[in-house]
């Protein structure tokens, strides 16, 4: 399959996609090879989901003992 490509900064204007360089046609591959997910490297695995989850515990490791206390002082 070719696509136009653009060996300089393209600029968009509006709808209009201006090349401060040369437009070029290039062959790119079609076949895209498949999401395999032995290809991922577990730490970074890892360090994705540490990363994600500290956000939320961090909150509810707040928030928890705050209602617990609040509860406590209110008497409910």
């Amino acid at each position: 399959m070719k696509v136009p490509a653009c060996d300089s900064v393209i600029e968009i204007s509006g709808q209009v996609l201006t090349c401060t360089g040369n437009w070029s046609v290039i062959e790119v591959s079609t076949s895209l090879s498949p999401f395999d997910p032995a290809t991922l490297d577990p730490a970074i695995i890892a360090q994705a989901l540490g990363a994600g989850l500290i956000v939320p515990s961090v909150i509810l490791l707040t928030v928890i003992p705050a209602r617990i206390i609040l509860n406590l002082i209110k008497g409910c």
